[in-house]
């Protein structure tokens, strides 16, 4: 666990596909192999993302679907119960 969990999850997205491409396959695509080995370093943590941990100019820049596919990578539906997007200002 040496990256923040937003951030991890954030690498597990760029291993799988840009975000452009979610958003074309109507979020059907799933993460990669690769994606699920990264986001496995915190199994069973996915309760909570917090985007507070990501840098400042980095998180201005996330767009929807890069949030998107945090939540694809992290199985949000699954477990997720708390979505702080801190510093995510490009998201509508």
């Amino acid at each position: 666990k040496y990256l923040p969990k937003a951030s991890c999850a954030l690498f597990a997205v760029a291993l799988t596909a840009p975000p452009a491409s979610w958003e074309r396959t109507k979020w059907q695509l799933g993460p990669s192999v690769s994606s699920d080995a990264v986001v496995s370093a915190f199994a069973g943590d996915w309760d909570e993302i917090d985007f507070e941990d990501v840098d400042g100019d980095v998180a201005a820049k996330l767009t929807d679907g890069d949030v998107g596919g945090v939540l694809r990578c992290a199985h949000s539906l699954r477990c997720l119960r708390s979505l702080r997007l801190t510093g995510c200002i490009n998201i509508t």
